[in-house]
């Protein structure tokens, strides 16, 4: 496994991480919220978290397409 590749994983996981952490914190102010904004905001939430993963991925991985 390529330095570059083993920094993406820990970025991701690190990212990950600090993102479950904010999400759950900001969640705790929603605890009184009508169940419409729950929804909205986990919905949201769980989708938001997609776009920088696949850009870290993304970088991660762009010297194994260089080599093909």
């Amino acid at each position: 496994m390529s330095a570059r590749k083993a920094l993406g994983y820990f970025l991701l996981l690190v990212f990950l991480t600090g993102y479950s952490v904010a999400v759950v914190s900001l969640a705790d102010l929603l605890g009184l919220a009508g169940w419409g904004w729950q929804l909205l905001y986990y919905g949201t939430s769980g989708l938001v978290w997609i776009y920088p993963a696949v850009k870290i991925l993304d970088w991660s991985h762009k010297a194994d397409r260089r080599r093909l």
